[in-house]
């Protein structure tokens, strides 16, 4: 399916209660106080500058100094210099789209004063071998594998997908992973991360066909959305023992994933979590308070509407949130004995399943957080061309520095 613009809207408006603390932190402590705080008074969603090769907007800081993000490269040159103004504007940032499914760069480089990244500038970037950093740039530069990373080592803000390594190693020291960074790595087999990654961000692995197994650090507490979505091959995952958040769609498409085991701080899985994965069964902790629309006991069919799984079942505690969700969504519920005093194993009780009701959910209404599930949005099969049609005009384009803390 075509990741289009208007789809990447309804993503960034499921998104907004990620954390993305880490990487706001770095920013502010790396770069200037000044944080842009809108767009150029009159102008309107997608209602961009065009100027050269490219399409950008302008943005207030709190100053009053007005600086131009680049939207979208509309040029053909296959390796690229930011520039380092437009229009007499200062280029301070990359939006979401700027490059996006660009399969014709080769080589970036970075401008002097470019310090704010979008969420996807590079998704797609398949040709793109490595990135340049402008020697006074003060907050970036680049590593040995020719990805941007912050001066003081605790950051990767963008990784050159062509080269599609099928073992990569994040260096010690590292804090943050920012969002879409290994996206469409189709060799990736294997990634090793230091105890130091505190944040990675949302489709920092999306597509990555290859991955079969990942060991997620410790001091990670929470999943972003779509963070291994459509990895395809990822069948053994280990999870932090902290962890207290899984996103919406975090494991959705990840078709060889057969089981799970979930640490008990766990409180949140977000919806379409494990939406079309290949497990049948899954045991929730009594710790777990909240789960989203089709997080379980769902796929997508051929036309993307969400389809119960007949034959899944959820195992949990009587009363648990666990038992609600199965209620709600008419997915089969099998209670399980409360741990004895020994910490011996649970053991299923012979209750009678709760039947199912098969077929197509035809609608998705969710109260609370303002959350429009996303199982039609998923970048799975897409073709290698930007969707510029972008009928709906639905485009948003917020950096990972205004994304709220969970």
């Amino acid at each position: 399916m075509k990741f289009t613009k208007r789809i990447t809207a309804l993503i960034l408006a499921a998104s907004a209660a990620v954390s993305c603390l880490a990487l706001t932190v770095y920013a502010e402590e790396s770069a200037l106080n000044d944080e842009p705080i809108e767009e150029e008074s009159g102008a309107e969603e997608n209602d961009y500058i065009t100027s050269g090769d490219y399409k950008y907007s302008v943005q207030v800081y709190d100053d009053g100094n007005k600086v131009a993000f680049l939207e979208e490269y509309t040029g053909s040159d296959t390796e690229v210099e930011i520039p380092e103004e437009i229009d007499g504007y200062t280029v301070k940032g990359l939006g979401d789209y700027t490059f996006y499914l660009n399969d014709k760069i080769t080589e970036v480089t970075i401008s002097e004063n470019l310090s704010d990244f979008g969420y996807f500038p590079f998704y797609g970037c398949t040709s793109l071998m490595e990135f340049k950093v402008n020697d006074k740039n003060e907050i970036y530069t680049t590593d040995s594998d020719g990805a941007i990373v912050g001066r003081d080592g605790l950051a990767i803000m963008a990784y050159p997908a062509g080269k599609n390594p099928e073992k990569y190693t994040v260096a010690d020291g590292i804090v943050a992973i920012n969002a879409s960074t290994f996206a469409m790595c189709s060799n990736l087999k294997e990634i090793t991360f230091p105890e130091s990654v505190e944040f990675v961000g949302n489709f920092a692995f999306a597509e990555c066909t290859s991955l079969e197994s990942i060991v997620l650090p410790a001091n990670l507490s929470a999943l972003s959305n779509f963070m291994f979505s459509g990895c395809t091959a990822l069948k053994d995952v280990t999870l932090p023992e902290n962890l207290q958040k899984i996103g919406n769609a975090s494991f959705y498409k990840c078709e060889s994933l057969e089981m799970i085991d979930f640490p008990t701080p766990l409180t949140e899985i977000g919806q379409a979590a494990f939406c079309s994965t290949g497990m049948t069964s899954v045991t929730i902790p009594a710790t777990v308070t909240s789960i989203g629309y089709s997080a379980f006991g769902f796929h997508t069919d051929d036309e993307d509407q969400i389809v119960a799984d007949e034959n899944f079942v959820v195992m949990g505690y009587t009363g648990s949130y666990a038992q609600t969700y199965c209620t709600e969504s008419e997915v089969s519920f099998v209670p399980i004995d409360e741990p004895e005093d020994d910490g011996s194993t649970a053991e299923k009780n012979s209750s009678e399943d709760k039947g199912l009701k098969p077929g197509v959910i035809a609608g998705i209404c969710i109260a609370g957080a303002a959350v429009i599930i996303i199982v039609a949005v998923i970048l799975v099969n897409h073709g290698k061309n930007k969707d510029k049609d972008d009928e709906d005009g639905e485009d948003e384009s917020d950096e990972y520095d205004d994304t709220e803390d969970e």
